[in-house]
């Protein structure tokens, strides 16, 4: 079906002599597990590669770079700030991507580590040879809030139960925004159950990109760790997360 759609789309901007002066940005959000590892779906396992190594293909406009590939590190974050400058527009100083022209027109692009996950579960960072998947310190998986300008946006309705241990204030160090403050606990959302991702994993994806076989390295652990600290400080991560993961920082 995306193939399909796809092909439509680009049809249409050939067909309206659209195509050649168009810059397109092909990726998804994530991937989806159809049994690897022994899953099915998504988000509640480890951010395997089958879920987190997503596809990136750039058409730039009157096929400059065409046919050519590179292999720096890169995330979805890098897509708006990419846009922004290919159309001469500032990039807000609190936004965490980095434009990809540079990477595209093979400019040096110093970038240690990327971090990524999805809320309430391990957080994970690969720096271009491991990845390493951060679990909860322990099955409790706290402290850990939402943190939201609309709650209902959280996907479910928080009622007047809760109405005391909600909070709102400016909690972001990157925004003057006031914001809500929800505690997230595993007896009230499904964010909390972390049974899936109890244990850290490290991986050496050049050797095992199928991240079938754990690596048991305490010294290179350390030193993911450090890595994972600096790239959740680089992202302005709320302190409690420190707390909840085990790691030394904030």
């Amino acid at each position: 079906m995306a193939d399909k759609w796809f092909g439509k789309f680009v049809e249409a901007l050939k067909k309206n002599n659209l195509y050649e002066d168009t810059l397109i940005l092909f990726t998804t959000d994530h991937g989806h597990m159809l049994g690897e590892h022994g899953y099915i779906a998504k988000n509640f396992m480890h951010a395997y590669n089958e879920l987190s190594h997503l596809p990136l293909l750039v058409k730039m406009p009157r096929k400059e770079h065409a046919g050519e590939k590179r292999k720096q590190l890169t995330q979805n974050i890098d897509l708006m700030p990419t846009i922004l400058e290919y159309h001469g527009i500032s990039i807000p100083e609190r936004v965490k991507g980095k434009s990809l022209l540079p990477v595209i027109e093979r400019q040096e692009v110093s970038r240690e580590q990327i971090i990524y996950g999805w809320f309430g579960r391990a957080v994970n960072v690969y720096d271009g040879r491991y990845t390493y998947f951060r679990a909860p310190k322990d099955e409790r998986n706290q402290p850990c809030f939402q943190y939201c300008g609309i709650p209902t946006s959280l996907g479910r309705y928080f009622g007047e139960e809760y109405a005391a241990e909600i909070e709102m204030g400016r909690f972001l160090p990157y925004t003057d925004y006031p914001v809500y403050k929800i505690p997230a606990t595993g007896d009230r959302d499904w964010w909390g159950d972390i049974c899936y991702v109890r244990e850290s994993l490290l991986f050496d994806l050049q050797e095992d990109y199928g991240q079938e076989h754990p690596i048991k390295d305490k010294k290179l652990e350390e030193n993911m760790c450090r890595k994972l600290a600096a790239g959740m400080e680089e992202a302005q991560t709320p302190r409690e997360q420190y707390e909840r993961l085990g790691l030394t920082g904030g």
